[in-house]
């Protein structure tokens, strides 16, 4: 047992670093930029040159985000609007299918979607009367293509994002045995995830790993450590539109307890599992997602029955990613998760396994 408990430590650390190693590489990426380009220097409006929009910068940042399963980029523009009569808040101002609000000094800010490597933006100033003024411009992002962006935005995936996320949580464990007693405790736990869309389809490759990493507090001198590992293949399903996003996943299922005292656990158990999610994208790229998860279980190759099982349910919101240079477009979140896992063996009894884990993570 000892022996077990080791290799599984090793296990942890080696997990970690696997998963981690990416991060660098992301860290280590060029900041994304793209141009801002008009038919001629604009100068200040007047009788010579009708221009209404002076904007801040030509050198636009590129912000990347995935919507429907789809690999989607942007840039913010702001500048001034100056319309006759310098009355701003009385007139429309339009840019593409975008309506742009300017303050009352006339400033402005609003994102465009990217469409390719130039990116056609028409500006409209409908003003009070009637009267319509348009001007043109458009955006160079001469990175379109290499980024793995495909024509179609709305429906293929992402086949370039390898999605990891990494967790730290306190979980509130109760494992109960009916030939031995039950065994309430209090762990610090550990999860890793990954999740990598393939090619330019609605499938993608996930899985995950959690553990216990420590026992924080228990009410009994007994205690048990716990391990699972998930390996899915998902389809993005494509009746739900941005924001929203319904992905199922079939996968297996494997878990086991170690370590602890050693006088409570299951060992080894397998089998298959359905995992549907649901998340919602909100306009700052903020992420609010739910998962449900059933897996009938078994020892061995023994035929699975309905009360052995795990059944779990989980909550996650990750805030806007972050736009500074190292850590640019992770996302800190908070996490909760429930699981119930019941178990009737010759050698145990009637078993039952609740967790309810409340952490925070990373997603890169």
């Amino acid at each position: 047992m000892k022996a077990l408990y080791r290799s599984l430590r090793v296990s942890h650390l080696l997990c970690l670093l696997f998963l981690a190693a990416p991060i660098q590489v992301y860290a280590a990426e060029a900041q994304l930029t793209a141009q801002l380009v008009r038919p001629e220097n604009k100068g200040p409006p007047s009788a010579e040159n009708p221009s209404l929009l002076q904007f801040t910068k030509s050198d636009l940042e590129v912000f990347e985000a995935i919507e429907n399963g789809a690999k989607v980029f942007r840039v913010e523009i702001e500048g001034k609007f100056s319309p006759p009569g310098n009355d701003p808040e009385n007139w429309s101002l339009v840019a593409g299918q975008k309506i742009l609000r300017p303050g009352p000094d006339g400033a402005f800010k609003g994102k465009i979607p990217l469409t390719g490597k130039v990116t056609p933006v028409n500006f409209l100033s409908v003003g009070p009367r009637g009267e319509v003024i348009r001007e043109d411009a458009g955006i160079v992002f001469n990175d379109f293509d290499r980024m793995g962006v495909a024509s179609d935005l709305g429906t293929v995936a992402d086949g370039s994002k390898l999605h990891i996320t990494a967790g730290l949580g306190i979980s509130a464990l109760s494992y109960t045995e009916s030939a031995r007693g039950n065994i309430s405790q209090t762990a610090l736990m550990v999860k890793l995830s990954a999740d990598n869309p393939v090619s330019t389809s609605r499938w993608s490759l996930g899985g995950n790993f959690y553990s216990t990493l420590s026992t924080i507090s228990k009410s009994t001198p007994s205690s048990v450590q716990v391990l699972g590992v998930n390996l899915r293949v998902g389809y993005l399903v494509p009746w739900l539109k941005t924001p929203w996003m319904f992905r199922v996943y079939a996968g297996v299922y494997y878990t086991t307890t170690y370590g602890g005292t050693g006088d409570f656990g299951y060992s080894n158990l397998t089998g298959p599992q359905i995992f549907p999610t649901l998340s919602y994208r909100f306009q700052n790229d903020a992420i609010l997602s739910g998962y449900l998860k059933y897996s009938p279980v078994s020892s061995g190759l023994k035929f699975y029955a309905l009360e052995n099982s795990e059944t779990a349910v989980g909550l996650s919101y990750f805030f806007q990613p972050f736009k500074s240079r190292f850590l640019k477009g992770t996302s800190a979140g908070i996490t909760a998760d429930f699981s119930w896992l019941k178990l009737k063996t010759d050698a145990l009894g009637t078993v039952t396994f609740q967790t309810d884990s409340f952490g925070l993570a990373l997603r890169f």
